[in-house]
């Protein structure tokens, strides 16, 4: 709702100036490490994102060996709180089948 949004957006611009380049600027390279994951990873983005797009939630899944990617049409950055209720559907339903799957 956009109580939560309002907060949410408080709570971001606490971020001191001098670190809100740092965020938006990180260079991470974990390439090498990505093959090594093998519990169940569920990439989500939101078509709107601005910080991760659709393209690179799927070259991410990509390299991960258990990824499954939801992609939120019409949602931004934070589709966990556009969407909550498919989110928490789908959120379900991912932890079912990974625990059945790490669990076995």
């Amino acid at each position: 709702d956009a109580t939560w949004l309002r907060r949410t957006g408080a709570t971001n611009a606490l971020l001191p100036p001098y670190a809100r380049p740092l965020v938006t600027s990180r260079s991470f390279e974990h390439g090498n490490m990505l093959g090594r994951i093998r519990m169940p990873t569920w990439v989500v983005v939101g078509s709107e994102d601005v910080q991760v797009s659709p393209i690179g939630a799927q070259a991410l899944a990509a390299r991960l060996p258990s990824a499954s990617v939801s992609v939120y049409e019409g949602s931004g950055h934070l589709p966990f709180a556009e969407e909550r209720e498919r989110f928490n559907k789908e959120l379900g339903v991912f932890a079912r089948q990974a625990f059945s799957q790490v669990w076995k």
